[in-house]
């Protein structure tokens, strides 16, 4: 055996296909296309690296889908980089919106594009990894990206504000904060950049015009990163055009819309809307209906396949199972039905440019000069290099009889591993035959799967490890805060720790006795109004609760304070019971699941997608807690469609294997309908016994079935609340899987407690938590989180407009036209029977239902049910649809009246459609009256245009958050969480398990100082209030070390201190000296300053500790008086004083 390399494989590679590279050798010299057949995904992958390894010419590889166009490409590099040297490789993504969708442009695709286009453009010799609509999508022409391409270096002279106008021209945005990319922000002498040059924005700090020093920093805890001595700017969007130019398409797009509409009946609020859309197109890069308005106007060859262009009369096109063609009419049928939707929308004026734009693409994608097609099909005049795929190495067959059969005689044997080691101590385990030996070969790298061709056979992990799962996690940033002050605005409610809930009304600037400090304004019971000095702030959190109608308190009245007190007292007892339940489980025994992969490997098999990295953390976390030999009790929360159920099935297939039964347990008939299904598919076929107890199984199979799960002949016994009434019928239960604990009523809750401290329970949820919740229940509640997207879903389309009976018309109809489901969501029973009128009136031939929540319970299910299984097209509902559930036939959904529902409401019900492999719509209409300037309208605007998720979205997802970490805490058993909120609930929850472990310090009474100092955040030094709040915070909560950090971090992002601001943190400074020392007030009294000690004793030991420093220092009951001198500074004074000098005066 010996050490191979990739170079001894390209060699195979070659010679096992020689006449495929001698017509490439005469491709080099003159054009032409070539294409290879040949059935095996690796072979076709190594021919690919050898083709890319000896090609002078740059390469454009065309992929299926960008996740296989990254894959190909850490193959290819791993391979031919080891031989080709540095040559760069690019994955070119797309820019994420269909060809003339109405919307604006992703900052983070359009960033990552940027970048790939910097590399593309700067090197000759690129080989490059895209999609079709990746090389069609618009690009800015070589020549025009690289002049605006620059880049700021230290020692640089500028002129901030010239640098800002050219910014601003290249479609960068001036913000008082940056948090996004593409963004900016001037604050004195520091000068922010999010370019798409780069990982991180950038902090430039000048000294005059010259940039003094760059730091990077993270655009979530605004925290410099590293300093870097240069930092690039680049294009961030695809096309640029200057404002003379937006105003004549904005002026030929205004006339086109009038033309079209004004015979239109109750347009007006559109044509506002519209004409708004217009406004923002001509004053700003990237606006709402940038995409749609550049390609009805602009050059249609500038807006199609620049880039093809310019690589194609020299690179050579490698088409990677993709048949240009097919590709580009399934790309255009897509948006055309986009297109289609948008149009009868009345979004925008009608357009014959989609038309153009396919001539163009199929123009440009025909023309490489050269082309190599690349497939696993038969193809006329194809070369045929022979190859196939290798099954797994299974456990039943030894090594040395698997190389006989597929590696007879002469043939080279190469091993390609992750983990060379792990291969060659299987090969010397179980190859005795010095012949085989000699043969083989063991190389470091990754190719997908292991094939036999010509001469030679590759053996991957694929087929040597067939369980091994390779998918590290990606760190991504998250911020910590669950609910941040700086999220606060006027009008939010929030609750004080001491006062109660009140309006949050603003911060203001109040100069008193000549002394200025800022003040938080808070409006409670009565219209009084507080003014809380911000140093004073002690706690203070958004409100977040489920109380419909919110009553202000009168501030710190009895009322609140007992509010306070029985909600700690309920907060006591869930503490106590979730630390109960968990001591029992901990103090218990449980079964030690072992890895069986005989019987494992067949179900795992048969999954046929590739797991997500949180999927693979997830499954990995579970199967640890199993094999431990203690009961599991883990979460795992995921949205739906997300793939918990996949980790749900893992843990089953360990627990059957192991010879134990399963129970899986869902709170609705559908809900485990669905699981049912999902699990019998899987593992009836290899022989486990998987069974249905609901009421949807007539009382006779009921009975044969218990009678079956009793004596071991059922698996897995899926189920609602029955199978929580048989535990007694298992003969061997090991695994408990509960799905949306938080649905089920009060006595199952009981029962599935009593369970997770027998055996392992698993319970999965579809409600949003926040990670800080992980940290803060270690060994109380294990969690899992899945928060990756599955690849390949389409985004969903949002369309915003007033209530119109010929909108909805066009847009159910259109739903239904392609054999879809509809979701109508009208959230008032009272007249939710009128809407399904309309409904029965617009659509006589469709098949209508109604569901609300005043329904009995099995009469709701029932017709649930009858939804999922297709027997109606259109569901009337309250916004009762469960979060829980998968319906990927309904893929339209009309929220009537959305001004009615809060933001979070909307992004949650937007989420029940857009579960299939094809485009999903939600329609958003509001009422006739809402004002366009209201409240209501900004919040539907949020959902409607969110390409990214704005703030106003992040928030309400926080809110979310919040209440999904109540539901994981069994916060809703009490009655009095929404007295105080969510929040404060759970930090009472916290305290008491903190109090209980021995973890928990008493808050230290807050020290007050009254000062003749003023000390403020100035507007002309932090602009943004939220900002200034959160400093104010930041500032209240730091210690000694984490002061100066903080101190540190406020220079480097708003720069020098100002005096009023240095104010702020000397005065925290002397509260953290003071506080140990036991002073507990400190005022300025005339001449005097007066320190207030918890008690006579602590008085005394400072008096006697300074009383050499200061002339005439006296105590008087507890507290010491020391006289100032005229002029005399208190804070000079007690800096002296504490710091230890001589004699202060």
């Amino acid at each position: 055996m010996q050490s191979g390399s990739f170079d001894l494989l390209l060699q195979q590679a070659q010679a096992s296909a020689p006449e495929l590279f001698a017509r490439f050798a005469q491709l080099l010299e003159q054009p032409g296309s070539i294409t290879v057949s040949s059935p095996s995904s690796g072979y076709r992958q190594l021919l690919l690296a050898a083709l890319v390894t000896i090609c002078p010419r740059p390469v454009v590889v065309v992929c299926p889908s960008i996740d296989r166009a990254e894959e190909l490409s850490s193959m290819v590099r791993g391979i031919s980089g080891a031989i080709a040297g540095m040559r760069p490789f690019v994955v070119l993504p797309e820019l994420g919106v269909e060809l003339m969708e109405y919307t604006q442009y992703s900052r983070p695709l359009s960033f990552v594009r940027a970048r790939a286009l910097d590399q593309i453009y700067a090197r000759g010799e690129t080989v490059v990894f895209t999609t079709a609509q990746g090389l069609i999508d618009p690009s800015l022409p070589a020549r025009d990206f690289t002049e605006l391409a620059s880049a700021l270096t230290v020692g640089d002279r500028i002129i901030p504000h010239s640098l800002a106008r050219r910014l601003l021209q290249m479609g960068y945005e001036g913000v008082s904060s940056v948090t996004e990319m593409s963004q900016f922000s001037m604050r004195g002498n520091v000068f922010d950049l999010y370019s798409q040059a780069g990982e991180y924005p950038a902090r430039i700090v000048l000294e005059g015009n010259v940039i003094s020093r760059i730091k990077l920093f993270d655009p979530v805890t605004q925290q410099s990163v590293e300093p870097v001595s240069s930092v690039g700017i680049l294009p961030p969007y695809p096309i640029l055009l200057d404002r003379e130019a937006r105003q004549s398409f904005s002026t030929m797009a205004a006339e086109r819309w009038k033309k079209e509409h004004e015979t239109r009946e109750g347009s007006e609020e559109q044509d506002a809307t519209f004409l708004e859309d217009l406004e923002s197109f001509i004053s700003t890069t990237n606006s709402k209906g940038v995409n749609y308005f550049l390609y009805q106007y602009a050059d249609p060859e500038r807006m199609c396949g620049s880039l093809a262009r310019l690589l194609g009369s020299h690179a050579i096109a490698v088409f990677a199972d993709v048949d240009p063609e097919a590709e580009l009419t399934q790309i255009f049928d897509s948006a055309r039905e986009l297109y289609q939707r948008t149009i009868q929308a009345g979004f925008a004026p009608s357009s014959s440019a989609l038309d153009q734009v396919e001539q163009i693409a199929r123009r440009v994608l025909g023309g490489f000069a050269r082309s190599i097609h690349l497939t696993a099909t038969s193809a006329r005049d194809a070369l045929t290099p022979a190859s196939r795929e290798l099954p797994p190495l299974t456990l039943s067959g030894s090594f040395s009889e698997y190389l006989g059969l597929h590696a007879p005689g002469e043939t080279a044997i190469d091993v390609v591993s992750w983990n060379p080691d792990k291969a060659r101590h299987l090969v010397m385990d179980t190859v005795e035959d010095l012949d085989v030996m000699a043969r083989l070969a063991v190389v470091k790298g990754s190719l997908s799967a292991g094939f036999a061709a010509e001469g030679f056979m590759v053996l991957t992990d694929r087929e040597l490890f067939p369980r091994a799962t390779m998918s590290p996690k990606k760190t991504t940033r998250f911020s910590q805060a669950i609910s941040r002050l700086e999220d606060l605005h006027e009008g939010d409610y929030v609750v004080h720790r001491d006062y109660g809930i009140g309006v949050f009304m603003g911060m203001n600037a109040l100069t008193v006795d000549g002394v200025t400090r800022d003040y938080i304004s808070l409006e409670y019971k009565d219209h009084s109004l507080l003014h809380v000095p911000v140093e004073r702030l002690g706690y203070l959190e958004k409100y977040v609760g489920d109380r419909t109608e919110i009553t202000l308190d009168e501030p710190g009245s009895r009322k609140w304070k007992r509010a306070r007190k029985e909600a700690a007292e309920d907060a006591r007892r869930i503490a106590h019971e979730l630390l109960e339940t968990a001591a029992k489980r901990h103090a218990r025994e449980g079964y030690m699941f072992k890895p069986n992969p005989e019987l494992e490997v067949p179900v795992v098999d048969a999954f046929a997608y590739e797991l997500t990295p949180d999927q693979s953390k997830a499954i990995a976390d579970v199967l640890s807690d199993m094999e431990a030999g203690k009961p599991m009790d883990r979460l795992v929360c995921g949205d739906v469609g997300f793939g918990k159920t996949e980790v749900a099935i893992r843990a089953a297939a360990r627990a059957v294997a192991n010879g134990k039964q399963v129970a899986i347990v869902a709170p609705t008939t559908i809900l485990a309908m669905q699981h049912f299904r999902n699990l019998e598919a899987r593992f009836e076929p290899i022989g486990y016994k998987v069974a249905l107890f609901s009421r949807m199984v007539g009382s006779r199979e009921l009975a044969a079935g218990r009678k079956l799960l009793h004596e071991g002949g059922v698996d897995i016994a899926v189920g609602t609340h029955k199978v929580l009434n048989m535990a007694g019928d298992f003969k061997d239960i090991g695994l408990m899987i509960v799905d949306e604990e938080q649905l089920f009523g009060v006595l199952d809750k009981e029962k599935i407690k009593k369970m997770k401290t027998e055996v392992d329970v698993l319970t999965l949820s579809a409600t949003p938590i926040p990670r800080t919740l992980e940290s803060s229940i270690v060994g109380i509640r294990d969690i899992s989180l899945i928060n990756t997207p599955p690849v390949g879903r389409y985004p969903i389309r949002t369309f915003l407009m007033p209530f119109d009976e010929e909108q909805l018309t066009r847009a159910v109809r259109a739903e239904l036209e392609r054999h879809g489901q509809v979701y109508f969501v009208h959230n008032r029973i009272m007249d939710i029977e009128a809407r399904f009128a309309l409904l029965a009136r617009l659509f006589p031939e469709a098949r209508i239902a109604v569901a609300h929540g005043q329904l009995r319970s099995e009469v709701l299910e029932q017709i649930m049910l009858d939804f999922y299984e297709g027997k109606y097209d259109i569901l009337v509902s309250t916004t009762i649809i469960e979060a829980g559930l998968d319906f990927p036939n309904v893929n339209t959904i009309i929220v009537d009246e959305g001004e009615r529902l809060g933001l979070a409401q909307l992004y949650q019900l937007r989420g029940r459609v857009g579960r299939a492999q094809r485009h999903a719509y939600a329609y958003i209409f509001y009422s006739h009256g809402v004002m366009r300037e209201s409240v209501a309208f900004k919040r539907l605007e949020a959902i409607a245009s969110a390409v990214d998720f704005g703030a106003g979205l992040q928030v309400a997802l926080k809110d979310l958050e919040l209440r999904g970490a109540g539901d994981v805490l069994g916060v809703k058993q009490s009655g009095r969480f929404s007295d105080v909120g969510y929040h404060m609930f759970l930090s009472m929850v916290e305290e008491e398990i903190m109090r209980v472990r021995g973890q928990y310090s008493e808050p230290v009474a807050k020290l007050v100082i009254i000062l003749g100092i003023s000390a403020f955040i100035p507007e002309t030094y932090v602009a943004d209030s939220g900002e200034r709040l959160a400093l104010y915070n930041a500032v209240e909560r730091a210690g000694g070390q984490d002061l100066t950090a903080l101190e540190e971090r406020t220079i480097d992002r708003y720069g020098a201190l100002p005096p009023e601001v240095a104010g702020i943190f000397a005065l925290k400074r002397l509260e953290l000296s003071l506080i140990p020392l036991g002073v507990s007030s400190l005022k300025e009294s005339g001449h005097a300053l007066v320190l207030e000690f918890v008690s006579e004793e602590a008085a005394t030991r400072f008096l006697r500790a300074h009383v050499d420093q200061v002339a005439h220092a006296r105590t008087v009951r507890d507290s010491v008086v020391l006289p100032m001198n005229a002029g005399q500074k208190p804070l000079s004074l007690l800096s002296s004083l504490l710091s230890g000098s001589e004699t202060v005066h």
